[in-house]
């Protein structure tokens, strides 16, 4: 590089300088910001200034060459190697650390929000187990649908709690009965189609296997025992080489390939040789690129809902001793997976998805002629437990407060009085009172109730009454950086509105240290000067997490160094008056902005 050279802070070269010679790259690397007027102001004062100096561009590009040849050699790169994998082990946060203290202080979420949320979250889901429990007819799609399903009576087993089931076995008692007499050969059909399938059979296992802990009579227990793991012989029958389909071996798919391991692993001492080895199987159908990241079918574009039960099956694994061949691989998996789960969606909530699947021809004929079929995910619930049972791999990253915030998206859904799931999809099809989006959210909520008594060591509780959950506030210190009459704006990503650099102020921690970590994480920025006194607090309705009110104490910044977008932080804006203002966060466009014009520091 001994001809001057300016490169993006997005390219890999640039983030390299950027990193080794910070100080000798700022007049190389040049922030893009995906706007074009700033962007071409900023090319044409670098390029402008390479032009003017020639002989002192010429002389800077040999000091960063040799400045380079003494940091990056091969002994180098062999020695970073080794200590990047020989730390990888010494950072990887383990669940033991969980309430032990050694997380929370990275974590952005205080433990009030996230318990007033998980409070919400018992009552919410009480409420719906209450509800499920008065269906008149045990169950089917809808609360008041007049016939049964496999699939939703085992859900709905699923969904309940041992307390809850204790307080009303004479009245589960005949559901098991019905849910018993419909297996044929070990397999549980979907009576929509009259035909065995490997999700009904994986479910029929999983409840069978749940509803064996409960109080029941010692000849239904020992029934249901028995049932699970006939069930569990059935997936194994209906495996292909490669894995399941719906119908068993034809058009292998991802999901109905996890539920039917998931029924495997509760009968590790009779399957556990082909489990592991179908489960090694299934670890390398992910989508090229993303391990452990998984589409509906092999090699696809990742999709919530696979991607979270790959999750949920290894948290069943791990309980079950499963030991990888590469525990560095398998980790990397698992912390791909939450990784995209947690930053998926947006900030606000999880989208659910339709899986859109053609028929085998073999199997036309049983299921009427049809040739395409689809199957619709609510993928929030599934996303939600994954991530519940997986909290070491989002702890120490500021993905967590997204998906505990995400919870909250999911009880807004549910109504107050029934806690049932409400959604204008299924209302427009004629189901008002869902049961198996309902079921699987009480199956979230509870590993997330579990988790947060688990972090905080407090257990969770219903009485004394809740503040209403929609008037919880985020609070956060913001840096009013303004250069030129623009104003520093960010934008993270997986988002489309620009909110002011800052964070959260951790326990015992001043504005002007909370400022200067925030900056220092999000825009590479050590050197700031803020102003002890505040321009002023703002309030107004979170940009991200629907229901919550954010308050921004804004606090006069200055600095001398380029902003760069790191981390969470996707784009770095000067914004003008130039820039349409529809592209702010609601608390900018009503509040901050108008009242630094008005005051005159724009």
């Amino acid at each position: 590089m001994e001809v001057p050279t300016l490169l993006s802070h997005r390219s890999g070269l640039g983030q390299l300088l950027m990193t080794e010679i910070k100080e000798l790259a700022r007049p190389l690397v040049i922030p893009v910001t995906g706007h074009l007027d700033t962007d071409a102001t900023e090319w044409s004062r670098a390029i402008e200034v390479v032009l003017t100096n020639r002989l002192a561009a010429f002389e800077h590009a040999r000091r960063v060459k040799k400045e380079l040849a003494n940091i990056l050699s091969w002994d180098f790169a062999v020695h970073s190697l080794l200590n990047a994998i020989g730390a990888l082990q010494a950072r990887r946060p383990r669940p033991s650390d969980i309430g032990t203290g050694r997380l929370t202080q990275t974590t952005v979420t205080s433990t009030a929000l996230r318990r007033q949320i998980a409070n919400r979250s018992v009552v919410i889901r009480q409420r719906a187990c209450e509800t499920l429990l008065r269906s008149p007819v045990r169950w089917g799609p809808s609360l008041f649908s007049s016939t049964r399903k496999v699939a939703n009576v085992c859900e709905v087993l699923l969904a309940l709690d041992d307390d809850v089931a204790k307080q009303h076995i004479e009245e589960l008692k005949e559901p098991i009965s019905w849910l018993l007499k419909q297996q044929r050969q070990g397999g549980f059909p979907s009576l929509s189609r009259d035909l065995v399938t490997t999700h009904c059979t994986a479910l029929g296992a999983l409840a069978c296997a749940q509803v064996a802990k409960w109080p029941l009579p010692d000849e239904l227990r020992a029934s249901t025992m028995d049932a699970s793991r006939r069930a569990a012989e059935a997936c194994l029958r209906m495996a292909g080489d490669r894995g399941w389909g719906t119908w068993g071996n034809g058009g292998i798919r991802i999901q109905p390939t996890i539920w039917a391991l998931r029924a495997l692993a509760l009968h590790p001492t009779e399957f556990d040789e082909e489990l592991f080895r179908r489960f090694e199987q299934l670890r390398v159908m992910h989508s090229i690129g993303e391990p452990g990241c998984f589409g509906f079918k092999p090699g696809t574009e990742r999709h919530l809902s696979p991607t979270a039960s790959f999750l949920i099956l290894c948290a069943d694994l791990d309980g079950i001793g499963y030991a990888p061949a590469s525990e560095e691989r398998y980790y990397l998996e698992r912390y791909n997976a939450a990784q995209f789960l947690a930053s998926a969606g947006g900030a606000s909530e999880w989208q659910s998805e339709v899986e859109l699947y053609y028929v085998d021809p073999e199997y036309v004929g049983f299921i009427g002629n049809v040739e395409q079929l689809s199957w619709f995910h609510v993928s929030a619930p599934l996303a939600l437990e994954a991530l519940a049972r997986h909290p070491d791999l989002t702890a120490q990253s500021e993905a967590m407060q997204g998906w505990v915030l995400k919870a909250l998206g999911i009880l807004k859904q549910c109504d107050p009085d029934s806690g049932m799931f409400q959604d204008r999809k299924f209302a427009e099809a004629g189901l008002t009172e869902p049961v198996f989006p309902t079921a699987y959210i009480c199956i979230a909520l509870r590993a997330f109730e579990q988790w947060i008594a688990c972090f905080d060591k407090v257990p969770l509780h219903v009485e004394p009454p809740l503040p209403e959950y929609e008037n919880l506030t985020i609070r956060k210190v913001g840096a009013a950086i303004v250069r030129d009459g623009k104003l520093l704006l960010v934008r993270k990503f997986g988002t489309g509105q620009l909110i002011m650099p800052g964070g959260g102020v951790e326990r015992g921690e001043d504005v002007g240290h909370a400022l200067r970590r925030e900056l220092e994480e999000e825009l590479g920025v050590k050197t700031i000067q803020v102003d002890p006194q505040p321009i002023d607090v703002y309030r107004a309705p979170a940009a991200f997490e629907r229901g919550l009110e954010v308050e921004i104490t804004l606090y006069r910044t200055e600095t001398d160094e380029t902003p760069v977008p790191l981390g969470e932080i996707e784009e770095v804006i000067w914004f003008s008056r130039n820039h349409p203002r529809d592209i702010l966060s609601p608390i900018i466009r009503d509040h901050i902005y108008p009242d630094l014009l008005s005051r005159g520091l724009l």
